[in-house]
């Protein structure tokens, strides 16, 4: 087992660049074509993860165990 931590820039910086893309609307549907094409390190790519997450969150009620 390795002592050295991770270096988390290029993740938080590919979350934050996601972020972005997700507040601003500019990504393609997940699943799409479009979405398909684009290289895996696109934030384009995570936003539109995010929407579809959130999108599944929302139409199962907001609570995927259905605890109370």
């Amino acid at each position: 087992m390795s002592d050295e931590t991770p270096d988390a820039g290029p993740l938080a910086d590919l979350w934050g660049r996601a972020e972005t893309a997700w507040a601003m609307s500019d990504f393609p549907e997940y699943g799409s074509p479009a979405w398909d094409a684009l290289d895996e390190s696109d934030p384009r790519k995570l936003a539109a993860m995010l929407s579809a997450a959130e999108k599944w969150h929302q139409a199962t009620g907001g609570d995927p165990w259905g605890s109370a």
